[in-house]
């Protein structure tokens, strides 16, 4: 049984990096708080009955969420659109035109992500918006790197695709 010391502990090293992945890949905080909190219920009921060792604890949760996460998204049997959130650049020297260009793109690859299968748009989200290197990726989903790399570059294609329908030069 896991002491409440090392829950809490575990909780807040990873607690805020898994909800920002849950949120990112559900499209809201209420699903993502559930899912987040039934994930360390998981850990607490899997630590009844086996061994945890230190050093597989955020896989085992990475895992964990993003699990419930499809399933919850498959009984849903909806995707659930996502927005990329907005960066924090200067605009002081941006004309309106660019604006609305830069407007439209992020707009236009919003859609292409979100109509991503949810096992790509999981791991799109890990690499691009967590910055998650692909081996931790794997290790997280329990996926080989390949799979990974196949799935990033599928994401990649389908938000390509979309732009240049859009009228933008890639």
């Amino acid at each position: 049984m896991l002491s409440q010391e090392k829950i809490i502990e575990w909780y807040t090293a990873y607690s805020r990096e898994i909800f920002i992945y849950l949120v990112r890949l559900l499209g809201n905080t209420d699903d993502a708080e559930d899912i987040l909190h039934d994930c360390f219920a998981n850990l607490i009921e899997y630590s009844l009955k086996h061994e945890l060792r230190e050093d597989t604890i955020k896989s085992f949760l990475y895992r964990s969420a993003h699990n419930s996460a499809l399933n919850h998204l498959a009984s849903k049997k909806t995707k659930d659109t996502v927005s990329i959130p907005a960066s924090d650049i200067d605009t002081s020297s941006i004309l309106p035109h660019d604006i609305f260009e830069g407007n439209e793109m992020a707009r236009i690859m919003e859609n292409a992500i979100s109509q991503l299968d949810p096992v790509t748009r999981s791991i799109f989200i890990m690499k691009k918006e967590l910055s998650m290197a692909s081996r931790d990726i794997a290790r997280n989903l329990d996926i080989s790197e390949k799979t990974v790399r196949r799935k990033l570059e599928k994401a990649m294609n389908v938000i390509i695709l979309e732009l240049k329908k859009n009228g933008f030069e890639i």
